[in-house]
């Protein structure tokens, strides 16, 4: 139900953009129903440690460095993924199997590699692994925890997993319990930053909300949806777009051509083919005037204007004049850096318009993960850090 992986770099870190034409602007894919799953789930604990390890390319095989560029394992695999909860996807001859963060190979090479719609990352402390047709649960160690018994799967989040059998999704509980029996459509993974834990299905054409414990509390009536974020859900109804509560109550009515996620406290919405920003109560405190969907961080946000995208403060004034042509940022995480395209390469510029890194890349990260982020110049990947050091040599 999520986008995944791009070669062999796992998704679920990092998307990464040249032209920026697969960013959800103005309007994600419906399959995107988390912001989770458009960028980067959050570090788990071990994915902010130092040990954290990055995949790497050379001579045509992967291997792994930390964040200092030094080789930890010695390119051998034919695929490797980012690490997720401690652990990363590697394929050696046509085969999965598990490191660590340590760069041990934890998990043999045993399992048939699943297609790419589905998920293979770790996520708390358990896999899904592909044998015969039907997926398995795995632990850390490679103990079997679920039998293989499911068509199709989606990570755990919050002791839940969306599984699919006979063309049905249901949910599950970590023991391989139904919390749900297959009666969806689509399910979709719950959202990591809902405390009250509310996940999105579809049924028919219809979408709904259920909670933790399996319960449809919001039933199937939305022409489209998004997930929970802050407490509010973005639900298309007869053509407009609104915010629901946590109780399938409407926050702010529908009167929006298009609107997204609340990661912050302001959310943007579309009117007239124009993109703003509306507070939890509707208020729209960004007047619609921008091409392009505008999501603030640290206070700022990237916005287009006849075509040309600068970055602007709360107050909707251009702090960063619009002169490129293409221009996103993502997160809190200290230095602000935002990705920017001039002359058909991305490089990054500071909150004040200062150029940190030339613009010299085919393609970049919008995610800073154990602070370093992917760039890729033709078919060769490798890694900056926040402040524009390159780590590791674009390599193929």
């Amino acid at each position: 139900m999520v986008l995944r992986r791009h070669g062999a770099v796992s998704a679920c870190v990092i998307l990464v953009v040249g032209a920026l034409s697969c960013l959800p602007y103005p309007t994600p894919p419906r399959a995107l129903a988390s912001p989770d799953d458009i960028f980067a789930q959050p570090d788990a604990p071990s994915d902010r440690d130092a040990d954290l390890l990055f995949p790497v390319k050379q001579n045509g095989k992967w291997g792994y460095i930390d964040k200092l560029g030094r080789v930890i394992v010695e390119p051998t695999y034919d695929e490797a993924d980012m690490m997720s909860d401690g652990m990363a996807a590697v394929v050696l001859k046509g085969k999965l199997g598990y490191i660590d963060s340590t760069g041990r190979l934890a998990i043999e090479p045993q399992y048939q590699i699943p297609p790419e719609t589905d998920d293979r990352r770790f996520c708390e402390g358990r896999a899904w692994v592909l044998i015969g047709n039907h997926y398995a649960c795995i632990d850390r160690t490679g103990r079997v925890l679920i039998d293989a018994q499911y068509d199709s799967v989606e990570s755990f989040r919050h002791g839940r997993a969306p599984v699919c059998v006979n063309g049905k999704w249901g949910y599950i509980d970590r023991q391989g319990k139904w919390v749900t029996e297959p009666q969806f459509d689509a399910a979709f993974s719950f959202s990591i930053d809902d405390p009250l834990q509310r996940a999105m299905v579809r049924i028919g054409n219809k979408y709904g909300y259920i909670d933790s414990e399996g319960a449809l509390i919001i039933g199937p009536r939305f022409d489209h949806a998004h997930s929970f974020s802050r407490g509010l859900a973005a639900v298309q109804i007869d053509g407009k777009w609104g915010f629901i509560d946590t109780e399938g109550t409407f926050a702010v009515e529908p009167r929006f051509e298009e609107a997204l996620w609340f990661w912050t406290d302001w959310a943007p919405v579309c009117m007239d083919g124009k993109w703003g920003c509306i507070d939890k109560t509707g208020k729209l405190v960004i007047a619609p005037k921008f091409d392009t969907a505008v999501w603030f961080f640290q206070g700022l946000a990237c916005a287009a204007i006849d075509g040309k995208y600068g970055v602007i403060n709360k107050q909707a004034e251009f702090v960063v004049k619009p002169q490129y042509e293409v221009a996103f940022h993502y997160g809190e995480s200290e230095p602000y850096l935002a990705a920017v395209k001039v002359n058909g390469k991305l490089g990054y510029i500071d909150r004040t318009g200062k150029i940190i890194v030339e613009p010299q890349f085919d393609l970049v990260s919008l995610v800073f993960k154990g602070g370093l982020t992917q760039v890729a110049v033709d078919d060769r990947m490798g890694y900056i850090d926040r402040h524009g050091r390159l780590v590791w040599e674009p390599s193929k």
